[in-house]
């Protein structure tokens, strides 16, 4: 591998007017985060999730949030980006070129 590119979001940070091209401190260290889901069952953690969440909408923006953090931490290992559309998917029109 030459290069790593993460595709995140535009809106992985709602909670800014403006989102600049940095990493942003994320609403949770991803560290805590992965041993607490590795510990817990989801009857435990849905009472957390607000908690976690902080002022993020939901788990998928909170999510790319964490991720943006891993990539961030793991710079100089691998040449890495993080790219932000703020629109995603496709057209019926697109899959058609593909195929």
């Amino acid at each position: 591998m030459q290069a790593f590119v993460h595709v995140s979001t535009a809106f992985s940070n709602p909670d800014r007017l403006l989102v600049e091209e940095i990493v942003y401190p994320p609403p949770a260290d991803y560290r805590q985060v992965i041993q607490l889901v590795e510990q817990l069952d989801q009857e435990t953690l849905k009472p957390l999730e607000q908690q976690l969440l902080k002022n993020l909408p939901n788990t998928y923006v909170f999510s790319k949030a964490l991720a943006e953090q891993v990539i961030y931490d793991q710079k100089g290992l691998l040449p890495a980006a993080i790219f932000r559309p703020s629109v995603g998917g496709e057209t019926d029109q697109t899959l058609k070129e593909l195929e």
